[in-house]
């Protein structure tokens, strides 16, 4: 019998897997079903894998592999909630950014909003939760705050 594919899944560490994979700091985590509720001017919804799942944005803490604190925002599906480590909105000040100030149709037909890079002249249009994951995430892309900047 021939083999396929050459290498193996999760790669060689004790007990398989990634970090935050099978054997990670999650491996024997409980998933709960969350809801969050809006607080001020932030939505806590977002959409995790697409339009047809619901989800919020949470503040996950952890302790890692070394004994480090951390904490991260993430939008997670609102079945997929770790018991005990996540809790909805930010971290500390540490929060995702709407992007909804000047709105857009992707190429695929779906919301979105434009958001600049700051070594682009032009700003494009992205999906509104990957728009707001894209300036959390990154320091030189930012949600385009004068519309009459967007392409028309």
């Amino acid at each position: 019998m021939a083999q396929r594919g050459g290498g193996t899944r999760g790669g060689r560490r004790p007990g398989g897997g990634r970090p935050g994979g099978p054997g990670g700091p999650f491996a024997n985590a409980t998933f709960v079903d969350i809801t969050c509720s809006s607080t001020g001017d932030l939505d806590l919804t977002c959409d995790p894998r697409g339009e047809s799942e619901d989800g919020f944005f949470v503040c996950r803490s952890w302790t890692n592999s070394e004994g480090v604190e951390r904490s991260k925002v993430k939008c997670i599906p609102s079945n997929r909630s770790i018991d005990g480590l996540d809790e909805c909105g930010c971290c500390g000040d540490d929060c995702p950014v709407p992007c909804d100030t000047c709105t857009c149709t992707t190429r695929r037909g779906t919301p979105g909003a434009y958001v600049l890079d700051e070594d682009d002249d032009e700003p494009f249009c992205a999906p509104l939760n990957a728009a707001m994951m894209m300036v959390y995430k990154r320091d030189d892309i930012s949600c385009l705050a004068d519309c009459s900047l967007a392409p028309e």
